[in-house]
């Protein structure tokens, strides 16, 4: 199972609507053609790449913090959002239950996202693409 741990720091995300922001951003993350989306959904999917936090900024960033158990087998997934903007959830469980053993995980997210990133296609978002995976 994949599962989104943080919402992104976008332009869309109200502080204080950590939960509305993560129903959301599940919604974009799943989401295989525009036709299903409102018009508020359109213009947050459109406009995904706009940050309301960054390092480096005049403002004060406050970083999520999450406790969750981890067991020997899980891993942890870390992407930026030009791996989970490009490719939707369940295209990323596909390629990390097929990756073989001895591949990199990481490597064939990347790989992945890039080849989206220079298809037509509306998820087609050139950004920083980078994975880290933490095998427990």
């Amino acid at each position: 199972m994949l599962k989104a741990l943080t919402a992104d720091h976008t332009a869309f995300r109200e502080p204080g609507h950590t939960n509305t922001a993560m129903s959301e951003q599940e919604k974009l993350a799943n989401t295989d053609g525009m036709s299903v989306l409102s018009e508020y959904e359109i213009e947050m999917f459109r406009q995904r790449n706009r940050i309301g936090a960054c390092l480096g900024h005049d403002n004060t960033v406050l970083a999520d913090i999450k406790h969750f158990a981890v067991k020997p087998g899980d891993a942890i997934i870390l992407t930026t959002d030009g791996v989970h903007d490009n490719l939707t959830t369940n295209e990323m469980q596909s390629l990390l239950r097929t990756t073989k053993v001895g591949e990199d995980p990481a490597k064939a997210l990347t790989s992945a996202a890039s080849r989206r990133a220079k298809e037509q296609h509306f998820r087609s978002k050139m950004d920083d693409i980078t994975a880290i995976v933490i095998n427990i």
